[in-house]
């Protein structure tokens, strides 16, 4: 049986969510294959393989996995392969103001990220 770690983050760095603090947790996991959302395509781009990202940081989540890749030998899966639409900004207001229990989540979760 194998054991399936989910682990859930913002797409940018704010408070304790940055992507050495995701590097750590992911390392203290020790997985043997990550399954990032990220595009096949980014995946494969030159812009991730050749360290460019640790110039220009991209997402929390992308810079932390690729430094695990560079330290260890895993299995990268991307799991986002399709074209990414703007969703307008004002969706997210109206998903959080029609799921009151989801917007008081949200609300924990970023005061303890800022929490220090």
């Amino acid at each position: 049986m194998h054991n399936i770690t989910i682990i859930f983050t913002m797409h940018l760095n704010f408070g304790r969510c940055n992507s050495q603090g995701l590097f750590e947790i992911i390392e203290k996991e020790n997985p043997k294959i990550i399954f990032e959302e990220t595009d096949i395509l980014r995946a494969e781009d030159e812009y991730y393989i050749k360290g460019i990202y640790k110039i220009h940081e991209t997402t929390v989540e992308a810079v932390a996995v690729m430094y695990y890749l560079e330290k260890y030998n895993i299995k990268q899966v991307p799991v986002d392969t399709f074209e990414f639409v703007d969703v307008p900004k004002i969706m997210y207001k109206k998903i959080s103001d029609a799921n009151i229990e989801y917007n008081n989540h949200f609300k924990e979760i970023f005061i303890m990220v800022g929490e220090k």
